[in-house]
């Protein structure tokens, strides 16, 4: 039902509240892999994010917060932390799944398939083939197991757990924001280790057989050696990159949660 503070001088702080959904929403969105990604087209997105405020603010009740004029400081001031706290949300889930092509970008380095890059059209930038083919299986186990059902509801709960125009904390969580760094560093080498270390025993065994047989070709023999085992490796690790992946998706939600109450992810 319609609110009657529509109907008189309130309509600005039902705009402002509509405005902070808004803000968090489109923040959250732009972090999201799938939202995110160019083969989407604009009208697509601006008709989802328009639709699915319009859900949300009747679902929350018309959220309301004490305006009397289009005040721009004000109104700055309420929907600039909301649009942070949104962005913060999804850019974790883009840590994650980032990791893959990290991960990757260290293999292919390790390898030799460090040259082996083509333009991602979903980024504008370099990326290695090996880092395509992960990032694209990471993005199929996050739709395919419905992991961001869970990541969906958890983020629709910061809107209770935190309404719109409550005080965010910005500073502790602008400190967990910067530590994703290290998430995403910690991740990556701990996904890429298995063939780090099988890329570094086989430079050793080539290095000693260089002082033993040094009128050897070590680079044809090198790359004929270490590429297909690097690329044994990660077979073989493919089920485990899946487990490791699988448990950081299905910690997002308690995440999201935490950051909203607690300013920090744990």
């Amino acid at each position: 039902m319609m609110p009657e503070i529509l109907l008189g001088p309130g309509i600005w702080g039902w705009a402002l509240g509509a405005g902070a959904v808004f803000f968090r929403l489109l923040g959250f969105l732009l972090g999201f892999p799938l939202w995110n990604n160019p083969a989407v087209a604009m009208p697509i997105r601006v008709t989802f994010v328009i639709g699915s405020t319009a859900v949300l603010v009747m679902a929350l009740g018309w959220p309301w917060i004490p305006v009397e004029s289009p005040d721009g400081l004000v109104w700055l001031a309420v929907l600039a932390p909301e649009f942070l706290l949104g962005a913060a949300l999804g850019l974790l889930v883009r840590v994650v799944l980032a990791a893959a092509e990290g991960m990757a970008q260290m293999m292919s380095m390790a390898i030799g398939l460090g040259f082996a890059t083509f333009v991602d059209p979903g980024t504008g930038s370099n990326s290695s083939a090996i880092g395509r083919l992960v990032a694209t299986a990471a993005t199929l186990l996050f739709v395919a197991a419905d992991f961001h059902l869970p990541v969906l509801r958890a983020f629709f709960d910061t809107f209770v757990l935190l309404p719109v125009g409550s005080p965010i904390p910005v500073d502790a969580m602008g400190l967990e924001v910067a530590g994703l760094g290290s998430l995403f560093f910690h991740l990556s080498l701990r996904l890429a280790a298995p063939v780090l270390a099988t890329g570094l025993m086989i430079y050793l065994i080539l290095a000693v057989i260089s002082r033993v047989a040094p009128q050897m070709n070590l680079f044809a023999i090198g790359f004929a050696v270490i590429i297909p085992s690097g690329i044994l490796v990660l077979f073989w690790e493919v089920p485990d990159l899946l487990m490791v992946f699988a448990n950081y998706f299905e910690a997002m939600p308690s995440m999201i949660r935490s950051l909203v109450t607690t300013g920090r992810w744990t």
